[in-house]
């Protein structure tokens, strides 16, 4: 079975951060990962991670923490998980014991891979893991349950499409989805948008379209009229 290759894993997963501990087998995992994830940002650890990383929460999806000092990476988790318990945590290994994948999960983490595991099947577990929490914080009943999707949405794409769905056919200013997001309407947040919006258009199959308003917003044109 092939690799997923890197277009995919950015379709799928998101935006990933990955950071490492660096030792001696930091290049052999880096290019394990390489086979089969896509990171947006690959950085070693640093103390002042943790402060860049809480400042970027809503950028990324998951983030991959790898090294081999495990009681170094379960202290590290703990920081992690406290401040981001809406996030992915993955732990990677070059190798490792059933005890110290225990101790990783206890720790915060949501799974634990080393370089043994096959490139598909962490690729699989990760899809799976993120459609759960995903499918769990979105509100019940949301637009996006009812479009055919490529990828799961985050929780600022599903506010997007719920506010594309409640004006139905009508152009949205800028302004009022900036305002269901929490941001305010300035011209980064306006370029920010656009950003999502192309992401969203990607991971939509069929049941709703998104169209530009030149200068002014968004129109969406959705298949069904109410949804379930």
């Amino acid at each position: 079975m092939a690799s997923p290759g890197p277009v995919q894993s950015r379709a799928i997963l998101g935006p990933v951060r990955l950071i490492g501990l660096r030792d001696a087998a930091y290049a052999e995992r880096l290019a394990w990962l390489d086979q089969w994830i896509e990171a947006d940002a690959v950085l070693p650890f640093e103390n002042e991670n943790l402060r860049m990383i809480s400042q970027a929460d809503r950028s990324f999806s998951i983030l991959v923490l790898h090294g081999d000092d495990t009681r170094r990476m379960a202290r590290i988790l703990r920081d992690w998980r406290s401040l981001l318990p809406g996030k992915l945590l993955v732990a990677c290994l070059s190798a490792s014991t059933p005890d110290e994948r225990a101790d990783l999960l206890r720790s915060g983490g949501d799974f634990v891979f080393d370089i043994s595991t096959p490139g598909p099947l962490a690729f699989a577990a990760l899809t799976a893991g993120l459609r759960r929490r995903l499918a769990a914080s979105a509100p019940a009943g949301a637009p996006a349950d009812a479009v055919s999707l490529d990828a799961p949405l985050t929780r600022a794409e599903v506010a997007i499409l719920e506010v594309l769905h409640e004006n139905d056919g009508q152009t949205v200013p800028y302004g009022q989805i900036l305002d269901r997001l929490g941001k305010s309407g300035t011209s980064e947040a306006v370029k920010c948008l656009q950003v999502q919006i192309q992401r969203l258009r990607r991971k939509i199959r069929s049941g709703a379209s998104i169209e530009n308003a030149k200068s002014q917003g968004y129109r969406g044109e959705f298949d069904r009229p109410r949804f379930a």
